[in-house]
């Protein structure tokens, strides 16, 4: 189980922001996984997998949650994490995570002599690393690690095309309107993630900021036709998006589309959504690219995106499958 609580006032100030750090403030998962295995369990990808120069493989190391629960304490002096938009997080990706995950990755990196590449420590406890299948195997007999699993490669992102877009003038009216069956009436003031690529510079999309937390950024098309349908403005040219009047928007990339760098964005989207005491609407462009089991609601990241839930509405798309999204989104029950 977890617990999330209620954000305070707007006449509180963020502990986070007062230089110490409150276990409670954010969602913390206090039980083990109902999925641990025995130790000694690694799970293989069902597709590619993704390999550096080295020929290592890349995988997520889940760490036992009892373990970095009672780290704790050995980290309660120390400085409370950089805030989520700190600027540093784009050169170092472990100072905005949790103080215990960080100690337990450095003591785990030393014991095992790997360096990670990526890691969450709000949603959940794991640690991404390129790692020979040797040293993988020795890891999942530690008594900190539950599993270790194999990272499949960066998915393919797709176009759908359900819907129709029209004109209004000069100005395209993207299709989101039609799919929703509304107007420009309907704003809101929400933060706004964008879990895709980084869209490209573009005048309609002056409201979009971005941000990564440690890996390089990659823009490309889908994550800018993404943004526009979203929140494009309103200004008799380009296009006009669902939320033209979207004030508080950010694109969330970590680099590549592999689990882990999708696991990490959530990640980074609840610890900024409870920084800035707001609730927000996460939005999820990939469906079917994934072994399915792997984000059942029960299961695996299914299980990690639902701890970003409790902070952000996740919308997922479903529409490269023209059915149902029930079949298809992240909570979805369907092998």
């Amino acid at each position: 189980m977890f617990l999330v609580i209620p954000p305070p006032s707007n006449a509180v100030t963020s502990r986070l922001s007062l230089g110490k750090i409150d276990p409670g403030l954010i969602a913390y998962v206090d039980d083990e996984p109902s999925i641990a295995p025995a130790k000694g369990h690694t799970r293989v990808s069902k597709g590619d997998v993704k390999i550096d120069l080295q020929g290592r493989t890349l995988y997520t190391i889940h760490l036992r949650e009892n373990m970095v629960k009672n780290a704790r304490k050995l980290v309660a002096e120390l400085p409370a994490p950089r805030p989520p938009d700190a600027k540093e997080n784009g050169i170092e990706f472990r100072g905005w995570h949790r103080n215990e995950m960080q100690f337990l990755t450095k003591a785990l990196e030393k014991d095992y002599g790997f360096e990670a590449v990526g890691m969450t420590s709000w949603i959940g406890s794991t640690i991404t690393a390129y790692l020979s299948d040797a040293v993988a195997q020795r890891l999942s007999l530690d008594e900190r690690v539950y599993e270790v699993e194999q990272n499949s490669a960066d998915v393919k992102v797709q176009h759908s095309a359900v819907w129709n877009d029209r004109y209004d003038g000069a100005e395209l009216v993207t299709w989101g309107k039609q799919a929703i069956g509304t107007d420009d009436l309907l704003t809101s003031s929400n933060t706004v993630y964008l879990v895709d690529q980084t869209p490209w510079p573009h005048p309609d999309l002056s409201i979009v900021q971005s941000t990564f937390n440690g890996n390089s950024i990659t823009t490309g098309d889908h994550g800018t036709f993404i943004a526009g349908i979203i929140g494009a403005q309103r200004n008799n040219s380009f296009s006009r998006g669902i939320n033209p009047g979207a004030t508080n928007f950010w694109s969330v990339d970590v680099g590549d589309r592999s689990p882990a760098a999708v696991m990490s964005a959530f990640d980074w989207t609840l610890l900024h959504s409870e920084y800035n005491q707001k609730y927000g609407v996460i939005n999820f462009s990939l469906n079917g690219q994934f072994p399915s089991s792997d984000f059942r609601y029960d299961l695996l990241y299914g299980k990690l995106i639902r701890r970003a839930s409790a902070r952000s509405m996740v919308a997922q798309s479903a529409g490269n499958k023209a059915g149902s999204a029930c079949d298809y989104a992240y909570c979805s029950a369907v092998l």
